[in-house]
């Protein structure tokens, strides 16, 4: 709860700034509960030893619906390995799902061995992180619950980031275009798998549709930006930047 509101006595019974900047941005942990708080969510619950790895035994995969009606689709579950450019999984599942309407409950349990992640495998957990998506048999059964993508995803790291062997992760924006006077569209690209990408607008205050999100090598991510008010294209061009959790480590050693 402190991450939506910054103090629960407060006098005025909403969020503050926990999330939001005081001239509007979005921080980016307002798009982490949002993702949190969507009509269709994945969680997963990971036993992971004091060092933050993981432990050897299952991934208990969660689902929450707001929707009033069930849901059956397949849940994919995806190993992926930081150095592999383009992005490709190293082991994948597919899984029946059906997700009961108005519920949270456990969809299903995954054993790591079956990953390819337990004991004595050939896949190192600091190499590596999953991804599990959700994709319903029949869209039009999750109304405005499924983003553009057509799936549900939530992605599970197996090690700290700071043991983790990533790749220098150097996302950049590919094409800039104003399609409206507060309105632009971007596309981002990167050379090896970024965390936590987030895109910056210093020059133009507004919001972008998505942040702290994962861009796996080689994906291109379209994201939109509303601003507060009309802008110039070239001004927002200027102050634009992207960073990702690889900029946090400056001075580890790169992969």
């Amino acid at each position: 709860m402190g991450i939506l509101y910054w103090q629960l006595n407060a006098i005025w019974p909403g969020p503050d700034w926990a999330t939001i900047e005081y001239d509007g941005r979005l921080r980016l942990s307002h798009y982490s509960v949002a993702r949190a708080f969507a009509p269709l969510a994945l969680s997963v619950e990971l036993d992971v030893a004091d060092d933050g790895s993981a432990l050897d035994g299952r991934l208990r995969v969660h689902a929450a619906s707001d929707l009033p009606g069930a849901v059956a689709g397949t849940l994919r579950v995806d190993v992926h390995l930081w150095a592999t450019a383009p992005a490709w999984p190293a082991h994948s599942l597919e899984l029946p799902v059906s997700i009961a309407a108005e519920a949270s409950a456990i969809v299903h349990e995954v054993s790591l061995v079956a990953l390819g992640l337990g004991p004595g495998a050939k896949i190192a957990r600091d190499d590596a992180f999953v991804r599990l998506s959700f994709e319903p048999n029949d869209a039009s059964a999750a109304p405005g619950a499924v983003p553009s993508t057509g799936r549900v995803f939530v992605d599970v790291w197996l090690t700290p980031f700071k043991s983790a062997r990533m790749t220098r992760a150097q996302p950049a924006i590919v094409s800039l275009a104003q399609t409206s006077l507060t309105r632009a569209v971007l596309r981002i690209l990167s050379n090896a798998t970024a965390a936590l990408v987030a895109v910056e607008s210093d020059a133009v205050v507004g919001a972008f549709s998505d942040g702290a999100f994962t861009l796996l090598a080689g994906e291109v991510r379209e994201l939109t930006f509303e601003a507060r008010a009309p802008f110039a294209l070239e001004q927002m061009r200027q102050g634009l930047s992207v960073r990702s959790v690889w900029d946090t480590y400056e001075g580890e050693e790169a992969t």
